[in-house]
């Protein structure tokens, strides 16, 4: 599940995203890209992130990790309770 909580559809602006994103045990965002940077931080959980042109990141609370624009990431939960992260 994304929650937008600033996003063009929620206040209009286009310069800046804010979203938290919740992953149950085994679910997973596909690989996609997009022209933007993002950055992510983990809240809670464990899971994996793939990243064009890096080995796999295995995610875990407080860990940041950065997305130039037109990589391709996704990311999947790799644990037994849900993987949280903040997405911008």
């Amino acid at each position: 599940a994304i929650r937008r909580l600033i996003h063009p559809a929620t206040v209009g602006q286009t310069n800046l995203g804010l979203s938290l994103c919740s992953l149950e045990p085994g679910e997973a965002v596909v690989l996609h890209r997009h022209p933007s940077e993002e950055a992510y931080y983990v809240l809670t959980g464990e899971g994996e992130m793939e990243l064009e042109g890096h080995p796999p990141i295995h995610l875990r609370p407080q860990i940041a990790v950065h997305i130039p624009g037109n990589a391709a990431h996704g990311h999947r939960n790799t644990g037994d309770s849900p993987l949280v992260l903040v997405a911008v």
